[in-house]
């Protein structure tokens, strides 16, 4: 048996195919790619960023299973569904194929895989929640007093603090 192709990108629109084992059945289906990039929170509280999300039908069984290309190119492995407010029928997510490239072979070597994270809650900063005009960016709402964040704050605020009085 060969493995097959992974590809490292995806197209909102393209058709795609998913192949799953629920219920102890082959299921093979078809569909399209609906968005990408979509970020979720997983069961275990991480937040999982850049995935598929795609409309070939989908079952409890089917995460784990490829989602594939026309070309039999690995686009992504299906996640479980319904997780964390996506318990849309008829729409599955996918951990992306560079992700998993990331993932497993930490997995295979060490038995875990640390996810990196930052321990901020972040917010588009905009005109429409925002008092100063013509201004983007971000807000952080929330820094996690466990997080990597936490340690760095008080520096990365007294950086922004001289910044601010050198140009007052």
């Amino acid at each position: 048996m060969k493995p097959l192709p992974i590809r490292n990108s995806s197209k909102i629109g393209e058709n795609v195919a998913s192949i799953g084992y629920p219920f102890e059945q082959l299921s093979y289906s078809v569909g399209n790619i609906k968005e990408i990039n979509i970020l979720r929170e997983n069961i275990f509280g991480y937040v999982q960023t850049g995935m598929i999300q795609h409309d070939a039908c989908s079952y409890h069984g089917s995460s784990g299973g490829p989602l594939l290309d026309l070309q039999d190119q690995v686009l992504g492995v299906n996640s479980y569904p319904g997780l964390q407010g996506y318990d849309v029928p008829g729409l599955t997510l996918a951990i992306p194929s560079n992700i998993i490239q990331k993932t497993v072979p930490k997995l295979i070597s060490q038995h875990s895989y640390e996810h990196p994270w930052l321990g901020v809650d972040v917010t588009d900063l905009t005109p429409s929640n925002s008092s100063v005009v013509n201004h983007y960016g971000a807000v952080v709402q929330y820094v996690d007093p466990d997080g990597p964040a936490r340690k760095q704050v008080w520096r990365v605020l007294s950086r922004i603090c001289q910044v601010l009085v050198t140009h007052l």
